[in-house]
């Protein structure tokens, strides 16, 4: 989760587009929590993509199925009454039927 905030060096095939000298230029961006909501939804990344294919990600993914605590990823923490520590209560799994999926 920590690496979800890490700051990221676009790279040459997503410049962005500069207001002020109209041109593109590598740009770094960062992804802030404000608030955590109640009820988490997490959707995980599985696939990296370019402009001409896709590739499967094969990256084991660890997750604890209790008490996950993300207290330290608030800018502006909630309530201490009800702080955001989260039990995994479901798992969706995206089956294809065509192999080219899971290229």
């Amino acid at each position: 989760m920590e690496q979800f905030r890490e700051p990221e060096v676009l790279g040459a095939d997503d410049m962005w587009h500069c207001n002020k000298c109209q041109q593109f230029c590598q740009a770094t961006k960062t992804l802030d929590v404000w608030r955590l909501p109640r009820v988490l939804l997490v959707h995980l990344k599985r696939f990296r993509f370019s402009r001409t294919f896709r590739e499967k990600l094969p990256t084991l993914v660890r997750f604890p199925t209790k008490d996950l605590d993300l207290r330290t990823m608030e800018l502006c923490p909630s309530d201490a009454a009800d702080p955001p520590i989260y039990d995994l209560v479901a798992i969706s799994v995206r089956r294809s039927l065509s192999r080219s999926w899971f290229a």
